[in-house]
């Protein structure tokens, strides 16, 4: 038993909450239930509040079914879902004026008398008259045990015919019954020490109506997807898109991706494919230059800039998997901003503290990339979290190559396979190299950031790179269009989208990493005869600042026009 959670008990609905922080979950905030309540967690107990919630709860879905029937079958309605109507039937209801923590003696006799009234067995009612009987020394106490005790809402339900049916409703702790941002992104559970009893993949962006992409995702990389067939760790086998059977073996990039130093001057909104606000906030943004590690924490600018350079390695990694025939397990992923469909403040949730969400972070798959696209595209790759999970055998973890690049800088390596190669080799020079070596069936080849980023940027052939470059585009250009609105810069932003009279401002990414070369000089474009090999030249041109040129649109300002609309699912 915990102490604070007393009440749940006796509640005849208990459901989990969107809650993300300390403040929401409070007396004042209804512990959660003036925000949306999330039915993936939900507990209805045997009484006659619960079944009057369920039947109101399952008419107002049959009556928007009817709605909905008229709609064409291939329109996703997001808002017509068990839980819109959940939370509407639930607020629809009359608050009654009961209240077991309230300081009014009436107040607690009328919510004291509906628990009593819904508690008939006698155990039960036992413990019930136990618990009233705390509260009322902990209430006349005003302890700090009181405040912490979550408290019960009590409401009754209107029914055609029938007399209104009082009940009381409750919500699961938000530390232990966790929602998908307190988990998956703030990490909040972990940094706590706090394991949960339950966890639910919410606030995530992957889900199409074929397949809960985001939610599999996101338990794959925290080792909770338990249903994999054992083909998913073999070194071959088949995966949603049939060219995964090509590929046999895994590419692991490890080590630090973002390894860059103060001062990096850029053009703020450089790494942005589209600004859209108020004409101030689109000439300000287009006008600001400086220091990237001097821009304010949580700037959206700030993020698509870092962001552009673990991109590129991804990039990379995937052009040297492609050239190995290798799935590419992902590296661990780091954001400088939450994903919100709203305005967030300083790059996190409103509300959130800095405390219970560090910047930067580790943040989900879904965070910067679009899984439809990628699960469907000749780019078959793993979670980061892909060689610790224990149905991958010991001996093939072990079954390891390490490629090294002369003149990186150091990264650790505990492999007893390495492969060398001169600065500036091309992705299928490393391929070749591993291959002359006779370890091709390495179960895994691992390749640090700072050697990777080291090989000249090419696949041997035009026409390789061509292939590469059409699949990048899939995966890294027209899916990728996220935007973010930072309170900072949407000040009198009322929460009302009026784009003539209050526009909201937002800033939208992601960028691509720059295609292979397909003609030209290489580094511009070329064959491997006329690759770079100087270390520093090649890092100074990874480090040179993209040029961009806008374009007016409305309220909206483009610095690239070759994503088409149909061809990407536009997330806020």
């Amino acid at each position: 038993e915990v102490a604070s959670s007393q009440l749940l008990g006796f509640a005849d609905v208990v459901v989990s909450s969107d809650v993300t922080n300390g403040l929401a979950d409070t007396d004042a905030r209804w512990w959660g239930m003036q925000q949306e309540m999330n039915t993936g967690m939900l507990l209805l107990r045997s009484s006659p509040g619960s079944v009057a919630v369920c039947e109101a709860w399952v008419a107002r879905m049959q009556q928007e079914m009817v709605s909905i029937s008229k709609l064409p079958p291939n329109m996703l309605q997001w808002w017509s879902n068990d839980q819109t109507f959940f939370n509407e039937v639930i607020h629809r209801s009359q608050k009654l004026q009961a209240d077991l923590k309230s300081l009014n003696a009436n107040n607690v006799a009328a919510a004291s008398a509906v628990l009593r009234q819904h508690t008939t067995l006698p155990q039960r009612r036992s413990k019930l008259d136990e618990t009233l009987a705390r509260m009322d020394t902990l209430r006349a106490g005003r302890s700090r045990d009181f405040v912490e005790t979550r408290n019960l809402v009590f409401r009754a339900l209107s029914r055609p015919g029938k007399p209104a049916q009082t009940f009381s409703i409750g919500t699961f702790p938000f530390e232990v019954f966790a929602s998908g941002h307190t988990f998956f992104t703030q990490s909040l559970q972990q940094r706590l020490g706090i394991q949960p009893v339950a966890v639910h993949t919410t606030f995530q962006f992957g889900d199409t109506a074929e397949f809960a992409w985001g939610k599999r995702s996101r338990l794959r990389e925290r080792l909770m997807w338990l249903v994999d067939n054992e083909s998913y760790y073999a070194r071959r086998g088949p995966g949603p898109d049939p060219s995964e059977l090509d590929y046999s073996g895994f590419l692991a990039l490890d080590g630090d991706l973002v390894d860059l130093h103060a001062p990096l001057i850029r053009d703020e909104a450089s790494a942005s494919v589209k600004l859209e606000g108020g004409e101030p906030f689109l000439a300000a943004s287009l006008k600001a230059r400086g220091d990237v590690f001097q821009m304010r924490e949580g700037d959206p600018n700030k993020h698509l800039i870092l962001d552009s350079f673990q991109r590129r390695l991804v990039h990379n990694a995937l052009a040297l998997a492609r050239a190995m025939r290798r799935k590419l397990i992902f590296p661990k992923l780091q954001c400088w901003s939450d994903r919100y469909w709203n305005t967030l403040v300083n790059g996190r949730f409103p509300d959130v503290r800095p405390e219970n969400h560090p910047l930067p972070f580790h943040c989900p798959f879904d965070h910067l990339y679009d899984l439809d696209k990628w699960v469907h595209s000749d780019a078959p790759f793993r979670e980061y979290s892909f060689l610790d999970n224990p149905r991958v055998r010991a001996e093939d973890k072990q079954d390891s190559v390490r490629l090294v690049v002369r003149g990186a800088k150091p990264e650790p390596a505990a492999e007893a396979r390495v492969v060398t190669l001169d600065t500036g080799a091309d992705y299928k020079q490393a391929a070749d190299a591993v291959a002359e070596k006779g370890w091709n069936d390495a179960y895994v080849v691992k390749v640090g950031a700072r050697s990777l980023e080291l090989l000249c940027e090419h696949l041997g052939s035009a026409e390789e790179n061509s292939k590469f470059n059409k699949v990048m585009h899939r995966v890294l250009g027209i899916a990728e269009q996220v935007r973010f609105c930072d309170a900072y810069v949407n000040r009198n932003y009322n929460g009302r989208q009026d784009d003539r009279n209050n526009p909201i401002n937002c800033t939208w990414g992601f960028h691509r990493p720059p295609p292979l070369p397909e003609s030209g000089i290489l580094g511009l474009g070329g064959d491997s005869q006329t690759c770079e090999t100087d270390a520093s030249k090649i890092i100074a041109a990874r480090l040179k600042e993209p040029e961009r040129t806008w374009q007016n649109f409305r309220n909206e300002r483009w610095s690239t026009r070759d994503r088409p609309g149909y061809l990407y699912r536009q997330y806020m």
